[in-house]
């Protein structure tokens, strides 16, 4: 009896995670070919979506392209990095603010510096 339920179980197993339906569909179109393939795992296995030995090559050789030209711009977004730290350097961008950038604080928060007080505020302050 335990034999049997466990055989239920798995049954149950395959049909619910879709492995029957799939094994069915592969059959089935292996029995409608009018030409019966030569070898019918290769047939079973390229029908169940495994790719083939040429197709992993293929793939194999598009992954390979792919890491290389990664590489390639991975290395142009470093130069373009280098080149553009390199120019904010020649313009003085990193070295503390920007010229004339106290000016723009002061002009956007209303204040002046002393020298350009009004004269009747600097002689009631004294």
């Amino acid at each position: 009896m335990e034999g049997d339920s466990k055989k239920e179980a798995f049954r149950k197993y395959l049909d619910t995670s879709g492995v029957l339906e799939a094994l069915t569909k592969v059959l089935v179109t292996l029995y409608e070919e009018p030409e019966k393939p030569q070898n019918a795992i290769d047939f079973l296995k390229s029908n169940l979506g495994a790719p083939t030995p040429a197709e992993y090559d293929q793939l194999k050789n598009e992954k390979e392209q792919i890491e290389t030209k990664c590489k390639e711009v991975e290395a142009q977004l470093a130069a373009a990095v280098q080149e553009l730290q390199d120019l904010k350097t020649a313009i003085g961008l990193n070295q503390g603010p920007a010229p004339g950038a106290d000016v723009q604080q002061e002009q956007s928060t209303g204040a002046q510096p002393p020298e350009q007080q009004p004269a009747a505020a600097t002689a009631s302050s004294k």
